[in-house]
């Protein structure tokens, strides 16, 4: 699907949702009677739309837009009082990890602090290199001006490090987790790592949370009432790869648990994680399985 569609049905629904009041606790049919298009602010040809509520109820879109044959530029716009910011860029340039499965993100830890994130290449790398790495990058003026892009994982890994996620833990720290190829050469796993960002672009150091996870599948991880909880793709050496939660209450890490066993026994990573949201008190959790097709239970 074309991305700029991708981004206006993004916007259409959650600007509808908006406007029309949805409820967690009220259902409400969604009909050609209270659904409009908004025209996206992303030129032609961008991609890697995503989308991001804020507690005032604003939305972010966040894209990239292509810049030259290998590079792109990260960019954004806020839809506040019935219409679209002016796109900002966040950093430009670069060369972007370009997987569809893949999306730069743009959340809100106060009214003045942001903080992107995203996965590319060295900058100064080779462009058939194997290497992905994940970037941050903070702003304290709203979005208006960015600090320079910074390295979240170790260095020079020569592996893949991608699929990152993030949200705000309070007006000036965010969570910060990511698959980690480092060890991929040596033992053929990949971690899930986080850490802690702050408002004036430091960092604590990376954390491994869990050691095993599946190679290439897209996490999630929000903060709740009651703590932060992360979800993705675990994996176990019987290959199976059902979706696992972490919490974080206090400080305190709980143990990754299976979110549902549906024993996906499959030899290759599926390239689709979980998504999660939060409405007040509730959390929900959404993911893809397919146990029986075209997979085998152990």
């Amino acid at each position: 699907m074309n991305s700029r569609v991708v981004s206006k049905i993004f916007a259409l629904i959650l600007v509808s949702c908006l406007t029309s009041g949805c409820h967690a606790n009220r259902a409400e049919s969604i009909t050609s009677t209270n659904l409009r298009e908004i025209e996206s602010p992303a030129a032609i040809g961008s991609f890697s739309p995503r989308v991001t509520s804020r507690s005032e109820g604003s939305v972010i879109l966040s894209w990239l837009e292509p810049h030259g044959d290998t590079a792109a530029d990260l960019r954004f716009s806020v839809w506040r009082d019935e219409a679209w910011s002016e796109p900002t860029t966040i950093t430009a340039a670069q060369p972007f990890s370009r997987h569809p499965s893949e999306s730069p993100g743009v959340i809100t830890l106060s009214d003045s602090n942001l903080i992107a994130y995203w996965s590319q290449k060295p900058p100064n790398g080779k462009i058939s290199s194997q290497e992905v790495d994940v970037y941050f990058a903070v702003s304290t003026d709203r979005g208006i001006h960015w600090t320079a892009p910074t390295l979240a994982n170790s260095a020079g890994t020569g592996e893949e490090n991608s699929y990152p996620s993030a949200a705000a833990v309070d007006a000036t720290h965010a969570a910060l987790i990511w698959l980690d190829g480092t060890n991929w050469k040596t033992n053929k796993r990949v971690a899930l790592m986080s850490r802690v960002l702050q408002s004036d672009g430091s960092a604590t150091p990376s954390t491994v949370i869990d050691p095993d996870t599946c190679t290439c599948c897209p996490t999630s991880v929000v903060q709740t009432g009651s703590g932060l909880v992360a979800a993705y793709r675990g994996h176990t050496q019987k290959n199976i790869r059902d979706i696992s939660l972490l919490q974080n209450v206090q400080g305190h890490r709980s143990q990754p648990r299976i979110a549902h066993a549906d024993n996906w026994h499959i030899a290759g990573c599926p390239v689709n994680g979980p998504n999660l949201d939060v409405e007040g008190t509730m959390t929900a959790l959404i993911w893809f399985s397919a146990p029986t097709s075209g997979a085998t239970r152990p």
